[in-house]
């Protein structure tokens, strides 16, 4: 992959700022985006950042939460996702779409993520029907019928204009993956 990095003005101070840190990342996940079907090393991306490898690693994880190399796993299987509900692409052409050289990997860490295989998820999403929605109005509570020592609040603000279904998990780790932890259904 050939991308130039940006080029620092003269007389500009040896030391990296969190300004310039936070756009040095901001860089490399725009770079991610529309490199997403190459193969992108840590050291292309350090690149992108002007940064060490080892450098870049530690300041990315700091402010984004994960490894870039988790983030931008993340960002190719949302990208399979979305293919897959709405083109016809075959799931090997979504595969190499999204930087993946083995269908076997592809396919493998797909369904570990996402719950379901490439196949399964587009066949089941032609197949749902919404359920029927029911307000929760009581408190969460363990499986063995305690409420929880601790809540989790928040506020979901939408256009005045929305119809339909929020959905809200609440993950164990930075990147929704897998199951949630716990879950809820809003209604307009």
């Amino acid at each position: 992959m050939q991308i130039a990095p940006p080029v620092l003005s003269e007389g500009a101070a040896p030391h990296v700022t969190f300004a310039a840190q936070t756009q040095a990342v901001e860089r490399v996940i725009q770079t991610m985006h529309t490199h997403l079907h190459e193969a992108l090393t840590l050291e292309d991306l350090a690149s992108v950042a002007c940064l060490s490898p080892s450098h870049f690693h530690r300041v990315f994880r700091r402010l984004i939460g994960i490894p870039p190399g988790e983030f931008l796993s993340a960002l190719r299987f949302q990208m399979a996702r979305r293919l897959l509900l709405a083109t016809s692409l075959s799931v090997t052409d979504i595969c190499f779409e999204v930087g993946y050289t083995s269908m076997g990997s592809f396919t493998s860490r797909f369904t570990h993520l996402v719950g379901l295989s490439p196949r399964l998820l587009r066949q089941r999403a032609h197949e749902f029907e919404p359920l029927p929605i029911e307000p929760v109005e009581h408190c969460p509570t363990t499986s063995s019928g305690f409420p929880l020592k601790h809540a989790l609040l928040g506020q979901i603000s939408a256009p005045a204009t929305f119809r339909g279904t929020i959905y809200v998990g609440l993950f164990s780790s930075p990147i929704p993956q897998g199951a949630p932890v716990r879950c809820t259904r809003l209604s307009s």
